[in-house]
């Protein structure tokens, strides 16, 4: 079964994800909580990206696959 995989074409990442802590005030007059931070590297290529919130974490990934694919 593990020759299956081998044969399959796959790309490893590594994600690194932090919360950057905001002092700031929003405009309640309140502590914001902060916000996530990630970075994402891509073994294959070396290529790394940053994103900064959980919604552009799918987008990154999916443009890097499409460069390490050639596309």
């Amino acid at each position: 079964m593990e020759s299956d995989l081998s044969q399959k074409p796959s790309h490893l990442f590594t994600i690194r994800i932090w919360r950057e802590e905001n002092v700031d005030e929003n405009e309640e007059g309140e502590n914001s909580k902060g916000e996530w931070r990630g970075r994402i590297y891509l073994a294959s290529t070396n290529e790394v990206r940053h994103f900064r919130d959980w919604a552009s974490l799918i987008p990154v990934l999916l443009s890097m696959l499409k460069n390490a694919d050639g596309e």
